[in-house]
């Protein structure tokens, strides 16, 4: 068996190779991509009409596994007990999806039988069939898909059964809805060619890191980057900074992002007011803290140029940054009443005019010593000025011009 997948264009040939290259580590099968020069020569309409091609363009192959380009592998699978069955091997759509019920009755099938094209295992002797009457189909039927409805069409008339794989082997939009110890074999991510090439190599790089193990929406990073949208090539500091996430997220959304990473990365001493104010990291060994540091650093490298790092207490690190040279400083430190305070004080300087002062941790009951809220609605009632409230227990000032 050999695993193909289609890059046509300069977004999706990035696409391709590195989805191929996560084929290839996951599963050991000769990996191929098919490009701009197949289309050529087959003179198609459009690169998923390829996918009718598979066994014209590898002529000595009997069985193949299909996966578009804006997939990933996450986990190390094999599909060889599935080669030369006459079950199609696939998974199912999102059924319960208006859009899948619509193209279902267009392709002559229940929506439970629907399968998603996006990746797809078949042999020469029970499939090929059924590849060259989705093609033929492209006359007949009219769809907004390029070939999944015809795909699934094929398959229903030619009767061809299916090996229905659980959703863990093409979980669609894996990347926004995946929570931390996932067991996602396969990942699907649907838009992944709007975005640049930086944040395409990130985002692989990303999970294909041992290390994360966590959930890549990072919902503190969304609502800073919405906040920051329009702010051409953004200067921000993230204050505790612990493992490196929200700064591997916001450094790979945001390509022209300079990021200042302020943690000391220091066990706490015995008895202080950030051991005695309940935090879990209160009470981290110094050991643990070196692993977190080298953690960040290895997740952030790919914007190393982008970055810097000051591995420092807050305080001890503001004098190292210029006063009115920040877009946002996000406050994620010592979450005492004192710790907040003096932060944001320190930090206040900091920001340009119509800056960003927010942070997280907003306000949680479980943590009656912390005192994130005391600290906002006081400096927020200093400086006249309302504070919005967002996800992932987030807070944001708007700073006014001077």
């Amino acid at each position: 068996m050999i695993a193909v997948t289609i890059g046509i264009g300069e977004k999706y040939e990035l696409l391709a190779e590195l989805a191929a290259e996560s084929c290839r580590r996951r599963t050991g099968m000769q990996t191929f991509v098919l490009g701009a020069q197949a289309m050529q020569k087959h003179q198609l309409a459009h690169p998923h009409h390829l996918k009718f091609k598979m066994f014209t363009e590898f002529p000595k192959e009997e069985n193949i596994l299909y996966f578009d380009a804006d997939t990933i592998f996450l986990r190390n699978c094999s599909f060889c007990q599935f080669e030369n069955k006459p079950d199609l091997v696939c998974v199912n759509d999102l059924a319960d999806k208006g859009w899948v019920t619509q193209d279902a009755r267009r392709a002559g099938v229940r929506p439970t039988e629907y399968f998603n094209s996006g990746f797809f295992i078949v042999n020469r002797t029970h499939h090929e069939k059924m590849l060259a009457k989705a093609e033929a189909l492209l006359a007949t039927i009219k769809s907004p898909f390029k070939d999944q409805t015809h795909l699934n069409a094929a398959r229903a008339q030619l009767k061809i059964p299916v090996h229905w794989l659980p959703k863990e082997f093409n979980w669609l939009d894996f990347h926004l809805t995946v929570k931390p110890g996932h067991n996602i074999v396969i990942g699907h991510m649907h838009g992944m060619a709007k975005r640049t090439a930086e944040q395409i190599r990130w985002f692989y790089q990303f999970w294909q890191n041992p290390a994360s193990d966590f959930y890549p929406r990072v919902g503190r990073g969304d609502a800073i980057l919405k906040r920051i949208q329009t702010v051409k090539q953004p200067i921000g500091a993230e204050v505790g900074v612990l493992r490196g996430t929200l700064s591997a997220y916001l450094l790979g959304a945001r390509p022209d992002l300079h990021l200042t990473m302020v943690d000391p990365w220091k066990q706490s001493e015995a008895g202080s007011r950030y051991e005695q104010s309940g935090s879990t990291f209160g009470f981290t060994k110094q050991g643990t803290f070196d692993q977190y540091y080298a953690t960040a650093l290895k997740r952030t490298a790919f914007a190393d140029y982008r970055r810097r790092v000051i591995r420092a207490r807050s305080l001890e690190a503001v004098p190292q940054v210029a006063n009115g040279s920040l877009d946002f400083a996000f406050i994620d430190a010592d979450h005492t009443y004192e710790g907040v305070i003096e932060d944001i004080r320190a930090w206040l300087p900091k920001l340009k005019p119509h800056g960003l002062l927010c942070g997280h941790d907003f306000e949680f009951k479980q943590y009656p010593k912390w005192g994130v809220k005391k600290a906002v609605d006081e400096i927020s009632a200093e400086l006249k000025l309302s504070y919005e409230r967002d996800e992932d227990f987030t807070w944001f000032i708007r700073l006014r011009s001077a």
